[in-house]
């Protein structure tokens, strides 16, 4: 799928970008701000993602008022079970200005049996921010499948109940190993990508919300619902 415009313009003064994860998908990721760029990685590390698409259409909105135009939203998410929702990724402080717009657009993609998302740095947080990029680098790095398969392994045979980071770590295998583990997502968090001591790491087919389905996980993860066109939210 193509995207509607050209999306990373060097000559822009906004933080633009790519995502590289090709354990998920095998091209980048574009970006267009440090906050979209936060969505990518978090997008990435939830088990339910399974392809990005950065500004997929254009859509012609048109609102109650009479007022519309042209909007590109910024990704298309594909999740495990194929299903897609649209993202767009907002400062809150900007929310308020779009809203009509926002309205009119997820009312046409409802129609068209697509959920409609707006995340803003209120479920992206700064920690979360530097939590993502902390488990993304650890990612991209190389591990012995040996010490990979050993730490699954540990978590597997702690049963449905899971692990914490703090028994995990006292098997003596070292934190980047878990970090690595929950970026390539053979492992889940209770806690998302913020781990502390007293997360609980779950094997990714034996974790609490497995079952769920993926619009679900998809909400869970973010923090945040579907933009309800009845209701504006």
């Amino acid at each position: 799928m193509k995207p509607a415009r050209q999306v990373v313009k060097p000559t822009t003064y906004r933080s633009v970008g790519i995502v590289n994860a090709s354990w998920v998908q095998p091209e980048g990721i574009p970006h267009e701000s440090e906050l979209e760029a936060a969505f990518v990685r978090h997008a990435i590390l939830c088990s339910a993602v399974s392809r990005i698409h950065s500004q997929p259409f254009k859509l012609e909105w048109v609102a109650e008022d009479g007022s519309g135009g042209d909007y590109v939203p910024d990704y298309l998410v594909t999740l495990s079970d194929r299903s897609k929702v649209v993202v767009e990724v907002r400062p809150t402080r900007f929310v308020g200005k779009d809203r009509v717009k926002f309205q009119a657009a997820a009312t046409q993609l409802a129609n068209k049996g697509l959920a409609y998302f707006v995340v803003t740095d209120h479920q992206l947080t700064r920690a979360k921010q530097r939590a993502g990029r902390l488990i993304l680098r650890s990612a991209r790095g190389e591990m012995p499948d040996d010490l990979a398969d050993r730490a699954v392994s540990v978590i597997r045979d702690s049963g449905r109940g899971g692990l914490t980071l703090e028994s995990a770590l006292a098997t003596g295998i070292p934190i980047a190993v878990w970090h690595f583990l929950v970026g390539r997502r053979r492992l889940v968090a209770d806690a998302g990508v913020d781990l502390q001591a007293s997360s609980r790491l779950f094997d990714v087919q034996n974790w609490p919300g497995v079952n769920e389905h993926e619009h679900l996980q998809f909400e869970r993860w973010f923090g945040c619902q579907a933009w309800r066109p009845d209701s504006g939210i």
